[in-house]
């Protein structure tokens, strides 16, 4: 088995500009990563890190244009959510840098 250390090392670092989603009680929410806040000594952002992202649709309690701060365990790039039979499903194996 991988340890936690070797597991973000193996992971797809994302920075600013990528596109990603924001989970909501209502769903996600399509936005793109403006900033991120915090990185640890590594220089990795992981847990419950801030990043600062632009709200690309309306939705929910959400505006198209809104800039929020969110944590990056609930902001996954768009590429990491997958359709497996009829649910979404996050692929949790990426970081912010």
């Amino acid at each position: 088995m991988l340890t936690t250390a070797e597991r973000i090392e193996q992971a797809t670092a994302y920075g600013v500009g990528t596109k990603a989603y924001v989970d909501t009680f209502g769903g996600m929410v399509a936005c793109v990563v403006t900033e991120i806040h915090k990185p640890n000594a590594n220089g990795i952002v992981i847990g419950h890190d801030e990043l600062t992202v632009r709200i690309e649709e309306t939705r929910g309690g959400y505006t198209k244009g809104e800039i929020v701060t969110r944590s990056a365990a609930y902001t996954p790039p768009r590429k990491h959510r997958i359709l497996r039979g009829y649910h979404y499903r996050i692929n949790t194996a990426y970081k912010y840098v």
